[in-house]
């Protein structure tokens, strides 16, 4: 498998931003309510809770609050997946404590806001190159300035401070043919051959495990006369002016 990233501007209505925010609220409210049940049923018996046990308490909790339902069955489930992570994460900082490195193993914690939610399998799909649906919330203007490339394997919905929004995809881009045959490997193959380290130098831009090198392209040192000429013609705009903005 070779994941890829695209992220997409969405321009969600004042109504749907409410839906949005609200599903953001639910999420953080489910993760937080998982989190204290994992601890409580880690005190009693000393047993850490499955994904499984997860997901039947998230079935649980729907029925006994129908608020949860204003939110996709995929990205209520995906929050399971998250504290599972979560949690191999903390062992895993644990174990390498004990193993001498300096690292921090904080333990999952509660959340005060979550940043994004996740579709691992449905509850969204393109309508058009203009507009994306997504469950709960209704269909989206989004601004696909590039095609995805593979198979859509999760998407997730994403807010920044400053009150923008985003999709991102991932995907799998050795599901599109075009790619396979122009890598000319299988996926297999792909997987294996390139589990590498990598280094990252100044000298050598990077290097991996396999002896593989990229020079630095000093990018810098290449612009530099440009980046002169640019510079003195800036000099000569006159503060505050149009053509200084420009």
């Amino acid at each position: 498998m070779a994941l890829r990233m695209f992220e997409y501007r969405i321009y969600p209505s004042v109504k749907q931003t409410n839906r949005l925010k609200r599903q953001f609220f639910l999420v953080m409210k489910l993760y937080n309510l998982l989190l204290l049940l994992g601890r409580d049923q880690y005190q009693a018996n000393g047993e850490n809770l499955s994904r499984n046990d997860m997901n039947h308490a998230i079935t649980r909790i729907k029925e006994l609050d129908p608020e949860f339902s204003e939110v996709h069955s995929q990205a209520l489930q995906n929050v399971s997946d998250r504290i599972s992570k979560a949690y191999k994460n903390f062992f895993r900082r644990l174990k390498e404590r004990r193993m001498g490195k300096k690292v921090r193993a904080g333990f999952p914690s509660l959340k005060k806001f979550h940043k994004t939610i996740t579709y691992p399998q449905s509850g969204f799909k393109f309508v058009s190159d203009k507009l994306l649906y997504i469950g709960k919330v209704g269909n989206v203007p989004i601004v696909k300035h590039r095609p995805t490339v593979g198979t859509i394997k999760t998407m997730s919905v994403k807010w920044i401070r400053s009150g923008k929004w985003f999709v991102v995809f991932c995907c799998d881009i050795l599901d599109d043919p075009k790619i396979a045959e122009k890598l000319e490997v299988s996926k297999e193959e792909w997987s294996f051959k390139h589990e590498v380290g990598i280094d990252m130098g100044l000298e050598k831009f990077l290097a991996t495990s396999d002896n593989g090198k990229i020079e630095n392209p000093r990018l810098l040192t290449k612009g530099m006369k440009k980046l002169v000429k640019l510079q003195r013609r800036l000099s000569r705009k006159l503060r505050g002016s149009n053509n200084r903005k420009k």
